[in-house]
C-alpha cells in the first residue's frame, strides 16, 4: 500500500468518478515507486463497487492515457493476474492529459447538431396488425368447435375410453 501514490491520485488524477476510484484502488496495491500492481479484475471491481466490465474499460483507458503501464499480461488464466505499474513520470509530477470521452466532431462522429441521429432519414412506420399476414392466433383452450370432426382412435379419446371403462367397473 502506497500512501504517497494514493495522495498523488487524490490531488492530481485528471478524471473523477469510477475511474478515480479505480486509480485509488490501484495505488492502494502499488509500492511507493508505483510498481508491483497486480490485483485481479474481480478484486478491483469489488473494491470500487463497479462491474468487472467497467473496470476492464477503465484499465484500458488508463493504459491509453499513459498513466498505467502493463508490465505482464498474465496470460488470462486463473490466478494469472496482469501486472501493472503506475507511470513513474506521473508520480514525480508530470501531468497526464485526460482522454476525451465519446465521438468527436468529425465526418464519422456525432457533433452537437446531430447528437447521434440523422434528421434527413425517413421514419419507418410499423405495419398495422390487420395487414400483417404472419400473425399467430391464440384460441382459448377448452372450447370445441361443434362442426369439427372427431377422431375416434386419437390418443386422447383412447385414454378417455379407458378411464370411463374403469369407472364403470
Amino acid at each position: 500500500m502506497s500512501v504517497k501514490v494514493m495522495n498523488a491520485v487524490f490531488e492530481r488524477y485528471p478524471n473523477g468518478g469510477g475511474e478515480m476510484l479505480l486509480a485509488l484502488a490501484l495505488a492502494d496495491h502499488a509500492s511507493d515507486d508505483g510498481t508491483r500492481v497486480y490485483p485481479s479484475i474481480k478484486a478491483l471491481a469489488e473494491k470500487t463497487r463497479q462491474s468487472e466490465r467497467s473496470v476492464q474499460y477503465q484499465l484500458r483507458r488508463m493504459q491509453e492515457s499513459g498513466w498505467l503501464i502493463l508490465v505482464n499480461a498474465g496470460n488470462g488464466g486463473r490466478s494469472m493476474h496482469s501486472e501493472y505499474r503506475i507511470s513513474l513520470d506521473w508520480i514525480k509530477g508530470a501531468e497526464i492529459a485526460p482522454l476525451e470521452k465519446g465521438a468527436t466532431d468529425d465526418a464519422n462522429g456525432a457533433n452537437d447538431s446531430t447528437k447521434g441521429r440523422n434528421p434527413e432519414q425517413e421514419r419507418v412506420q410499423p405495419v398495422a396488425p390487420a395487414n400483417n399476414r404472419h400473425r399467430t392466433i391464440n384460441e382459448p383452450s377448452g372450447i370445441v368447435d361443434a362442426g369439427a370432426e372427431k377422431k375416434p382412435n386419437g390418443p386422447c379419446n383412447r385414454i378417455a375410453r379407458q378411464l370411463r371403462a374403469e369407472r364403470n367397473r
